[in-house]
């Protein structure tokens, strides 16, 4: 049986990661999730995480923190697909989700949302390879 975690390596932590993800990777939007990703030849994990949700539109920390938690959740159940074929590929991704919506999600938006986002990354990596 396969184990739905997300470790502590799964999780983008690197500043220097993060700061070449945002210049040098590309994005697209699934509803009010944007995804921007980036192939990299190197890392700890094959898949990696990050995910935020802006002050700007959600001044409360206990609601930031809600909308991070879902979407990591959300990905955590429904990412081994695509973590398998970066294995099979050995091929490292680094992923950023960034929630752009005005009002709090419920998780099954979420989850429908990032399923397809999912989807969408999977057909992009297909056809760059």
């Amino acid at each position: 049986m396969k184990k739905y975690t997300l470790s502590t390596t799964a999780r983008l932590k690197s500043r220097k990661q993060i700061d070449s993800l945002f210049k040098e990777g590309c994005s697209f939007r699934v509803g009010p999730i944007k995804i921007m990703y980036q192939l990299n030849d190197i890392g700890e994990e094959p898949l990696q995480l990050g995910v935020t949700a802006p002050s700007r539109n959600f001044k409360k920390a206990v609601d930031r923190n809600r909308i991070k938690r879902l979407m990591r959740e959300t990905w955590r159940l429904n990412c081994i697909a695509l973590k398998d074929s970066m294995v099979k590929q050995s091929t490292f991704l680094v992923v950023f989700l960034i929630y752009t919506g005005k009002s709090l999600p419920t998780y099954t938006l979420v989850e429908d949302k990032i399923r397809i986002a999912l989807h969408q990354l999977g057909e992009l990596l297909r056809e760059q390879s």
